[in-house]
């Protein structure tokens, strides 16, 4: 099976590269390591570049053959940083993904999943959010997000493309076997970073409309991710709506920054340096996601809890190794049969 992914010398996108060669197949990885790390891509196809390039995109096409899917996980995806940096939002998540799609349409790539984000729910004013719920957007990149679903829909709503745009969480643990050297974008590698560098860890925001003033995030585990992208890749057919879907990844599961710091504490001995800061500008007070649709159209559920990439964390920073996570999951799928 010919699979591209973009993005993928990043980390979903490696995790996702990596559980490819698990199921057998061989993706090809476009990526230009602005984010990513090559050393991730070893032994997998990999073009250095970015993938609007339709040059690359084409001398891909004559290596390899058309795909059959095409899982885009490159982008831009920090809400702070896109509220100084707007346009480089929109020209890499919408402009550049238009242009993308163009040359998919061209060649006839029949699938495209795309990795989207719950941030287009925004300022949400339920606590548990499904694909119905309306869109509200608080920073440049939510509204990229939604901007690029919005042109994702209307594009296959015309041409021979299936989109399913797969609604990111907080995706927090590391995949097996891979480079422990990910962006620490999320707030569990933010704190365990603080902690091993003993450095405070600050909670943005601290009166917040939840159970104890901090903000509200529902963690999914990112070999769950991979696993959700693997149901899509692998299927005969999609059971998707019409040519264009969005699926929740989440976990259905709530815990607050307060929360997940003392569930860090407990498992460490000495404690950790906090300190409480202001919130910041594109900051929302969280939510938890309903994951029934991802249930019901790919048979996903997720299997790994956020005491999973806790310890994985926590074995990183003892200078432990987390290869055996596959085995762990295995475990945890069998207990719940």
């Amino acid at each position: 099976m010919n699979v591209w992914i973009t993005g993928g010398a990043g980390y979903i996108g490696s995790t996702i590269a990596h559980m490819c060669r698990a199921y057998g197949i061989t993706p090809v990885v476009i990526d230009d390591l602005s984010s990513g790390h090559a050393e991730v891509t070893a032994h997998l196809p990999f073009y250095l570049g970015d993938f609007a390039d339709l040059q690359l995109l084409r001398r891909i096409v004559t290596d390899h053959g058309r795909p059959r899917v095409v899982v885009h996980a490159a982008g831009l995806i920090s809400a702070g940083a896109s509220m100084t940096e707007p346009m480089a939002y929109y020209q890499t998540n919408v402009t550049k993904t238009l242009r993308l799609c163009e040359f998919l349409i061209e060649i006839g790539c029949p699938r495209l999943v795309v990795e989207s984000s719950a941030a287009v729910y925004g300022d949400c004013t339920v606590p548990i959010v499904d694909e119905q719920a309306a869109a509200r957007p608080v920073s440049p990149y939510a509204y990229s997000k939604y901007a690029l679903e919005r042109m994702l829909c209307d594009v296959a709503a015309v041409h021979q493309l299936q989109v399913v745009c797969l609604r990111l969480f907080n995706v927090v643990g590391f995949g097996d076997g891979l480079p422990r050297h990910r962006s620490s974008r999320d707030v569990l590698s933010q704190l365990q970073n603080a902690d091993k560098h003993g450095e405070p860890f600050k909670i943005y925001g601290t009166d917040w409309p939840t159970v104890d003033g901090t903000a509200l995030r529902d963690f999914v585990h990112v070999e769950d991710v991979a696993r959700a992208h693997m149901s899509l890749i692998t299927a005969a057919d999609w059971r998707v709506h019409g040519t264009f879907d969005v699926l929740n990844l989440a976990t259905g599961v709530g815990t607050t920054v307060r929360q997940l710091l003392g569930l860090y504490q407990s498992l460490r001995t000495a404690p950790v340096r906090l300190v409480e800061a202001g919130r910041r500008p594109g900051d929302i007070a969280g939510f938890v996601g309903d994951p029934a649709r991802a249930r019901r159209l790919l048979g996903w559920s997720p299997t790994l809890a956020l005491s999973d990439a806790m310890s994985q964390h926590r074995r990183v920073q003892s200078g432990g190794d987390a290869a055996h996570l596959r085995a762990s999951v295995a475990s945890t799928v069998d207990s719940k049969r």
